[in-house]
């Protein structure tokens, strides 16, 4: 009986033990370098939603350092803010009713990729922004 327990106990705590979070590193400026179109087909909505943001990054500049954010972009013009990542997810807030939260990835040292869909960049594309 009481290995029963222990092999209960054992099992409920391996089971409760959530999969470790994702750490990306987005400290330092970066670039827009390209986007790479994915292999899904999306529906309309999506293609204007990948659109936009991809429109955003195009030809961007970008600096994150200590939870601070200045973007330069052609359809934004210069904003600046702050950002936090947690667990892949970078939140980024340019005042009170501008914000949004994207999944990135650190594909080396010197890449950072924005995921339309998480674990899902083949199938949706991917923006990857290089550091300067």
């Amino acid at each position: 009986m009481k290995k029963i327990f222990v092999v209960a106990i054992s099992l409920v705590m391996f089971a409760c033990n959530p999969e470790p979070a994702k750490v990306v590193n987005v400290e330092g400026d970066w670039r827009f370098d390209q986007f790479v179109e994915g292999e899904a087909e999306l529906v309309p909505e999506n293609q204007m939603m990948v659109k936009s943001i991809v429109n955003l990054f195009d030809g961007c500049s970008m600096s994150l350092n200590d939870g601070e954010i200045s973007l330069t972009s052609g359809v934004a013009g210069k904003r600046e803010g702050t950002y936090t990542v947690v667990d892949g997810k970078l939140n980024v807030q340019f005042g009170a009713n501008s914000q949004f939260s994207l999944h990135v990835e650190n594909q080396d040292s010197t890449a950072l990729l924005i995921l339309f869909n998480e674990g899902g960049e083949k199938e949706t594309g991917k923006i990857v922004l290089l550091k300067q």
